[in-house]
């Protein structure tokens, strides 16, 4: 029979666990739109050697090398669990707060269209990528 304090700790674990998976997939849902919004603003303007090309060669590359970064993260939200997952999850939210911070470097670039709410979209993927890191590291110490 599990004693109080270890069916609080397995409780606990469930509820964090859930609110990771929530958490990731809420990230995911942003992330799909701030990609939509980055292509309705041109953002591969501001990304050297996609700046180069013809406009419509540069989405076309824009939004082919998207595919298989959205075919990763699906593919690992639905198949890995355990260790495999967490390892994904620092790797996931270390990327979202690098491209967050990226972002904030480049929002004065003389070519970058997005407005307010674009960084409404961006610096809240950034913000739950913190906390996402820090409940999956708090569930895993």
């Amino acid at each position: 029979m599990l004693s109080v304090s270890k069916a609080w700790r397995h409780f606990r674990e469930l509820v964090l666990m859930f609110a990771l998976k929530t958490i990731f997939v809420a990230l995911i849902s942003l992330l799909f739109i701030h990609e939509m919004d980055a292509i309705r603003n041109k953002e591969w303007e501001m990304i050297p050697l996609l700046n180069r090309m013809d406009d419509n060669e540069a989405y076309q590359v824009f939004l082919l090398a998207h595919l298989p970064l959205f075919l990763i993260v699906l593919s690992l939200l639905a198949l890995s669990s355990g260790s495999v997952q967490t390892f994904f999850f620092y790797i996931f939210d270390g990327m979202l707060i690098l491209h967050t911070f990226v972002h904030f470097i480049f929002r004065n670039h003389y070519l970058n269209r997005f407005k307010r709410n674009s960084y409404r979209i961006m610096y809240g993927i950034g913000g739950i990528a913190v906390i996402h890191l820090g409940l999956t590291l708090l569930l895993n110490s």
